[in-house]
């Protein structure tokens, strides 16, 4: 499903990202989040997250996932709040956990 993404908001502020609004593409076949790979690079690195260049994903502190900011979409003149429970995911192998942002830079 393609549709218009009125723009983003990091901590109820109003984000460069999708400037103006732009197209946006709901996969349901996905857990991720693909954008244009320079804002949602720019994007990771504004909530805090360090890139893994061989993977090229992001990922987050997990001690430090209470304190990252809700990300908002914004649709149809319609707010639709992230929390990082639902933007990052928590994945654990044995005793190790691993945060890896939602958000894939991806350019077609």
């Amino acid at each position: 499903w393609q549709f218009k993404l009125d723009g983003i908001m990091v901590a109820e502020k109003i984000a460069p990202y999708c400037s103006g609004g732009c197209q946006a593409i709901a996969d349901t076949g996905t857990s991720l989040l693909a954008g244009p790979a320079d804002e949602v690079d720019a994007l990771n690195k504004q909530l805090g997250a360090v890139k893994i260049p061989i993977v090229n994903e992001y990922v987050f502190d997990c001690n430090t996932l209470a304190s990252l900011p809700t990300v908002s979409m914004v649709i149809g003149g319609k707010t639709f709040d992230l929390t990082p429970d639902q933007y990052v995911l928590n994945v654990t192998q044995g005793t190790t956990s691993l945060c890896i942002s939602g958000f894939l830079g991806l350019d077609l």
